[in-house]
C-alpha cells in the first residue's frame, strides 16, 4: 500500500470512515445492548476496562512528546515533526496512537460483547495496521536510513515485545544518530 496524501480527497474519506469506525465504537458501547447475557462474560470487562485506559494514554501521551520532542513549530498540528522521536513510549513502540486505536477496538468488544462491537473491532484493527503501513513508508520517506534503523530496533505495535527489547537494551533509550534523545 502507498503512502496516501491526507489532504487529498481519498485521505479525507479514509480519515473520515475512520473516525466513524471509532466512534461508533465507543458510542455502541453505551447505546447496545449485550448481545451474549452470559454471567461468565462478566469477567471480560476487567480487561476491557484495562484496554480502554490504555488507549485514553496511549492515545494522548504522543501529543505531548512531539510538541515537547519532535520539533514542532509553535501554530503547527503536532504530527508535523522535524526530528525523529525514539525515545521515552517510542522506544517501546513505534505507532502508540494506532496501537491505542486498536486498544479501544478490543476494549469495546470485551466491555459490550455484541456482534457489532467485534466487528467493528475487526475493522478498526485492520484500518490502524494499514495506517501503520502506509506511515511508515512516509517516515522513511521523511528521515531515511535513520528511521529503517529505527524499525528494525522498535516493533510497530507489539507493546510487549517493545518492552522486553528495551530491557534487553538495558532500558536505555536509542537514537541511532538521528532522533531525539
Amino acid at each position: 500500500m502507498p503512502p496516501f496524501d491526507h489532504r487529498s480527497p481519498t485521505g479525507v474519506f479514509i480519515h473520515l470512515l475512520y473516525a466513524a469506525l471509532v466512534i461508533g465504537q465507543i458510542a455502541m458501547v453505551f447505546l447496545l445492548p449485550r448481545a451474549w447475557d452470559a454471567e461468565w462474560l462478566d469477567w471480560l470487562q476487567w480487561p476491557g476496562y484495562l484496554l480502554w485506559f490504555s488507549a485514553a494514554v496511549l492515545g494522548v501521551l504522543p501529543v505531548v512528546v512531539f510538541r515537547r520532542r519532535g520539533g514542532v513549530e509553535e501554530k503547527a498540528s503536532y504530527i508535523e515533526t522535524s526530528r525523529l522521536v525514539t525515545n521515552g513510549l517510542y522506544s517501546i513502540v513505534r505507532h502508540p496512537q494506532y496501537l491505542s486505536l486498536i486498544h479501544l477496538g478490543l476494549a469495546g468488544a470485551l466491555l459490550k460483547p455484541h456482534w457489532a462491537t467485534i466487528a467493528n473491532a475487526v475493522l478498526i484493527g485492520a484500518a490502524s495496521y494499514a495506517a501503520m503501513l502506509s506511515a511508515d513508508k512516509q517516515l522513511v520517506e521523511k528521515f531515511g536510513d535513520v528511521y529503517r534503523k529505527y524499525m528494525a530496533r522498535v516493533p510497530r505495535a507489539g507493546m510487549l515485545l517493545g518492552l522486553l527489547r528495551r530491557i534487553k537494551r538495558g532500558g536505555a533509550d536509542s537514537t541511532d544518530g538521528g532522533g531525539t534523545s
